[in-house]
């Protein structure tokens, strides 16, 4: 026996991209076995583009975007905008999957909305600014 060790995850940008890599193989996979047409386009991710601006047209870089699935705590998307205030990544439509989105950054409110299906989640949002 030895003692049980709890495993990190540290949730990098290089340990997202492997794992986007692999779920896009494996619904590429289960994609072609498929017999029906409409299961193969429901497993093939939705690429999305969430911008984030502070006014409507000022990028807001390093503001964190999370997707999960709606009414329940699975994320499926997790990371931060870059220079251009642009989160970018990829959500599974099968199942009539619909997501939550919550964006958060310091001096902002946070932003949330719900029920956004994949191809909603490209979108611009403009953030609040808290004001003292």
């Amino acid at each position: 026996m030895r003692e049980w060790l709890k495993l990190s995850n540290p949730n990098t940008a290089n340990q997202q991209a492997y794992i986007q890599c692999i779920a896009e193989a494996c619904y590429g996979y289960y994609a072609k076995v498929s017999s029906h047409a409409s299961s193969k386009d429901a497993l093939t991710p939705t690429e999305f583009t969430t911008t984030v601006t502070s006014d409507g047209t000022t990028p807001v870089e390093g503001v964190k975007v999370v997707f999960k699935n709606t009414g329940s705590t699975v994320v499926r998307y997790d990371g931060l905008t870059d220079t251009n205030g642009q989160a970018k990544g990829a959500l599974r439509a099968d199942g009539g999957k619909k997501y939550d989105l919550y964006i958060t950054v310091d001096g902002y409110e946070p932003y949330f909305e719900a029920d956004l299906t994949p191809a909603e989640a490209t979108k611009t949002v403009t953030l609040t600014a808290i004001v003292d």
